[in-house]
C-alpha cells in the first residue's frame, strides 16, 4: 500500500525537530560546543617573563676597551719573552689579566719574566692566556678601538671592534708558571722606549757563541739614577 503523502511530510517535519544535532537555522544546538576551525590565540608572557629561570645570569660579561696601538706595543714586547720552540705550548701564550680598566700582561720563556700593562675601561675581573702569534694576527684585522671580553661560565675571549669579532679559547691558567717572587736591593726607573733603543744599539756587539753565555748578554748598571 501507498502511503498517503501528508503523513510522510509531517514524519519527516517531526525528526527535524527531534534532532539534537542542528537546529532549523543551521545553528549549533543548544548545549554544543562551537568549533571554528581557528588556532588558538599564542599565550602571552608577563612582562619581563621569558620562561628561564628567575635569578639567572644571561651572558653578563667582563670586558676592558684599550687602543690598538696600545695593545699592539704589549703583545710585541710580551711576544719577544715567549718560548715558541718549547714543547710547553703554555710558553708561547701572553697571560692576560685584566681589572676595573686595566689590563696586564705577562710572559717568561722560563729564563726571563716580563709583565707590563696599559690603561683603558671596563668592568669585571677576568683572565687568560692566549698564544701571542695568534693574537697578533687579531690586530691585523682589527680597527683602533679594541674591546677584550670574557662571558661568565666561558673559555673563549672575544676580541671586537664592533664591526668584526674574533674569539681564541683561553688556555688553562693553571698551566703558566707562577710568577716569581724577587727582592729587590735598587729600584731604578728608567723610560721604557729610550732603554729599549739603548739595548738595541749595544746588542750589535753581543756574541752568538751560546757556549760562553755571559758574551750574550747585557750589561746594566745603574749610578745616580743615571
Amino acid at each position: 500500500a501507498v502511503e498517503p503523502q501528508g503523513e510522510v511530510s509531517r514524519a519527516r517535519e517531526d525528526v527535524l525537530r527531534t534532532s539534537p544535532e542542528v537546529e532549523e537555522d543551521g545553528e549549533p544546538a543548544a548545549g554544543e560546543e562551537e568549533v571554528s576551525g581557528k588556532d588558538d590565540a599564542p599565550c602571552e608572557l608577563e612582562p619581563g617573563g621569558d620562561g628561564g629561570l628567575e635569578g639567572e645570569d644571561r651572558g653578563s660579561a667582563s670586558y676592558v676597551d684599550v687602543s690598538k696601538k696600545e695593545l699592539k706595543g704589549l703583545i710585541d714586547v710580551a711576544s719577544m719573552f715567549t718560548d715558541t720552540k718549547s714543547d710547553l705550548e703554555i710558553l708561547s701564550c701572553v697571560r692576560f689579566e685584566a681589572s676595573s680598566g686595566t689590563l696586564e700582561a705577562r710572559a717568561t720563556d722560563l729564563d726571563t719574566t716580563v709583565e707590563m700593562a696599559i690603561s683603558g675601561r671596563g668592568e669585571g675581573n677576568f683572565a687568560f692566556a692566549a698564544p701571542a702569534r695568534e693574537l697578533k694576527g687579531f690586530l691585523k684585522r682589527l680597527g683602533d678601538n679594541i674591546r677584550i671580553s670574557k662571558a661568565k661560565g666561558s673559555e673563549d675571549i672575544a676580541f671586537t671592534d664592533f664591526d668584526v669579532e674574533l674569539q681564541v679559547r683561553s688556555q688553562p691558567l693553571e698551566d703558566f708558571p707562577q710568577k716569581p717572587a724577587f727582592t729587590f736591593g735598587l729600584v731604578a726607573e728608567h723610560d721604557f722606549c729610550e732603554l729599549r733603543e739603548t739595548m738595541k744599539k749595544v746588542s750589535v756587539a753581543i756574541s752568538k757563541d751560546e757556549k760562553r753565555p755571559a758574551l750574550c748578554s747585557l750589561l746594566l748598571s745603574y749610578k745616580d739614577g743615571n
